[in-house]
């Protein structure tokens, strides 16, 4: 068997980079829609939930899904995938939150995790020893990261 390999030209490479961009800030935009700040509340968990998606991922779940639906059936069935679309990000990004609990990660899309974001508030606004600030930030980006489950299915 073999595998043949696409050469794009630099005008198709830049076509399908704007193609890229064009759906992952349709998939983004959606998601930053205020009746998704109102689903998370309270307040903080809506923080927790939308710290990764408004630091934004490459997209590449959402987008393929995009590219599928138009596929089998042009430009409106594309846009008829944009909220499965955006579920598939959202059920994406709660397993990060997740994941960098279980990997005890500090960084994550250039800032800090949601765990190291609740366990900083903790200390500075709450008073937290640094014991509780950690077992605050932990519970606090679990919830989060479940709102994000739920939202998404």
């Amino acid at each position: 068997m073999t595998v043949d390999t696409i050469a794009l030209s630099r005008e198709e490479l830049a076509e399908f980079g704007a193609a890229l961009r064009q759906r992952k800030e349709q998939v983004y935009a959606l998601l930053a829609d205020e009746k998704y700040r109102r689903m998370l509340q309270p307040a903080e968990i809506y923080e927790g939930a939308a710290l990764y998606l408004q630091r934004t991922g490459k997209a590449l779940r959402p987008v393929y899904l995009l590219w599928c639906a138009g596929a089998t059936g042009g430009a409106e069935r594309e846009m008829l995938g944009l909220l499965p679309a955006a579920a598939v990000e959202t059920y994406h990004t709660w397993g990060l939150v997740h994941d960098d609990i279980i990997d005890m990660d500090e960084i994550r899309r250039g800032g800090p995790t949601v765990h190291k974001l609740f366990e900083a508030r903790a200390l500075a606004e709450k008073g937290y020893s640094a014991e509780d600030a950690a077992r605050f930030g932990v519970a606090m980006a679990i919830l989060a990261g479940d709102a994000l489950m739920a939202i998404a299915t």
